[in-house]
C-alpha cells in the first residue's frame, strides 16, 4: 500500500513540475510604452525609452507613438517581431528599428528591414488584416547588432492597444 501511495505522490510531483516548466505556463513581462513623438535625437528617446530584453513581452500602448530599447547582448542578427494587435475596435499602426549613428553617435535615424510583403523601413501591423491593405497582422524585422549595441523601436498606433513582442 505505502509502494502506491509513493508512486502516486511521486506521479504528481512529476506532473506538477512539468506542467510549472512548459511554455504555456510562463507568461509573458508586460511593459507599458510612455507617449513620446519621433525624434532623431538619441538622448530623447533614451529618456522616453522603456527598456525590454530577448523573448516576449506583452506591450501597452497608449494612443500616439511611444518609445522601447533593446541593448543586444551579443553579437547577432536579432528578429522583431510584432503580432496580436488587440483592441476594443480596429486598430492599426507601425514601428520602426532605429540605430544610433552620427559622427558622435547623438543621433539616431531608421533602418532600412528586409521583410516580407511591405515596406523596408515602416513595418505595418493591424488588429485585423484587410483585403488589400499593407497592415498585417504580423511583422518581422531582422536587424544584425553588434554586442552592446541599442536599437530604439519607435510605435505608432491611432488608438490605444496591446501587442505581443518578440525578440529573438
Amino acid at each position: 500500500m505505502k509502494r502506491i501511495v509513493r508512486r502516486v505522490v511521486l506521479a504528481m510531483t512529476v506532473a506538477m513540475l512539468v506542467a510549472c516548466m512548459s511554455p504555456a505556463a510562463v507568461s509573458a513581462k508586460t511593459v507599458k510604452v510612455k507617449k513620446a513623438g519621433f525624434t532623431t535625437y538619441r538622448a530623447v528617446a533614451d529618456a522616453a525609452a522603456r527598456p525590454v530584453g530577448r523573448g516576449t513581452t506583452k506591450v501597452k500602448m497608449p494612443n500616439g507613438g511611444g518609445y522601447l530599447k533593446f541593448t543586444a547582448p551579443v553579437t547577432g542578427a536579432y528578429r522583431f517581431t510584432v503580432s496580436n494587435v488587440t483592441s476594443g475596435r480596429y486598430c492599426c499602426g507601425y514601428f520602426n528599428l532605429m540605430t544610433a549613428s552620427g559622427l558622435y553617435g547623438t543621433s539616431i535615424f531608421q533602418r532600412s528591414v528586409p521583410t516580407k510583403g511591405g515596406p523596408s523601413t515602416g513595418l505595418y501591423v493591424a488588429s485585423r488584416s484587410r483585403k488589400g491593405s499593407m497592415f498585417l497582422t504580423s511583422r518581422t524585422g531582422t536587424l544584425p547588432l553588434l554586442q552592446g549595441q541599442t536599437v530604439y523601436i519607435y510605435f505608432h498606433f491611432t488608438g490605444s492597444c496591446t501587442f505581443r513582442l518578440k525578440i529573438r
